[in-house]
C-alpha cells in the first residue's frame, strides 16, 4: 500500500525513470536503484552545475537586484558541485 502511495506522487522524470514497473511492493527495491543510480551520478551532477553556472545571464544593468540574483544563482551552484 506504501508503494502504491509513493508512486501515485511521482510525476516529470521521477515517474518516468520507473513507468514500466508495476507498483508492487517487489519492485520498490529496482525503482530505488533506478532513482539512486540517476540522482547520485557525480558526473552527471557536476555536468549540470557546472552547465548552470556557464549559462547564468549576462548582467544587462547596473541593478543590485539583478546582481544579487546572479551571486545568488551563482552560489548555489557552486555549493552544490563542492557537495
Amino acid at each position: 500500500m506504501c508503494v502504491q502511495y509513493l508512486f501515485s506522487c511521482l510525476s516529470g522524470e521521477p515517474l518516468n525513470l520507473i513507468k514500466g514497473l508495476q507498483l508492487t511492493a517487489e519492485n520498490y527495491p529496482i525503482a530505488y536503484k533506478a532513482w539512486t543510480d540517476h540522482y547520485e551520478n557525480k558526473w552527471e551532477l557536476s555536468y549540470h552545475y557546472w552547465s548552470n553556472i556557464q549559462m547564468l545571464p549576462k548582467l544587462k544593468t547596473q541593478s543590485a537586484l539583478e546582481l544579487r540574483e546572479l551571486l545568488d544563482n551563482f552560489n548555489e551552484n557552486r555549493s552544490a558541485l563542492y557537495a
